[in-house]
């Protein structure tokens, strides 16, 4: 999947996800300059939906990096984000009723409400 990730300095990134999941992703890495990220910070992946952006706002940690790939687990998820992020890994999944039956039992990332940060 092509992704545009924005970085809170107002920067943003275009490279492609290996693999995401409700606990994190993983991404090609090789335009990243890992000195410019801290270990924990905001991102957006920002996505089209016919001709509309869709953008989902997670806090995340840095849990790998290395030349080629950057491995990203969600801390928290902005409220308004969560059910775009839930339709957009549940219709890519080839198996989206395991998939949210292990939402159900480990939920993994918790919920902010950008009014009240």
């Amino acid at each position: 999947m092509d992704v545009k990730i924005g970085l809170p300095d107002g920067t943003s990134l275009k490279t492609k996800s290996r693999n995401i999941s409700f606990g994190g992703i993983l991404i090609e890495a090789e335009n990243i300059n890992f000195s410019e990220l801290d270990d924990k910070f905001d991102l957006s992946l920002l996505l089209l939906k016919g001709k509309d952006r869709i953008s989902i706002g997670f806090h995340c940690k840095t849990i790998h990096y290395s030349q080629t790939a950057l491995g990203l687990k969600f801390l928290a998820i902005d409220a308004k984000s969560y059910e775009p992020f839930k339709q957009l890994i549940t219709t890519n999944s080839p198996n989206s009723e395991k998939l949210m039956g292990e939402l159900e039992r480990y939920p993994g990332i918790l919920f902010e409400d950008p009014l009240n940060n």
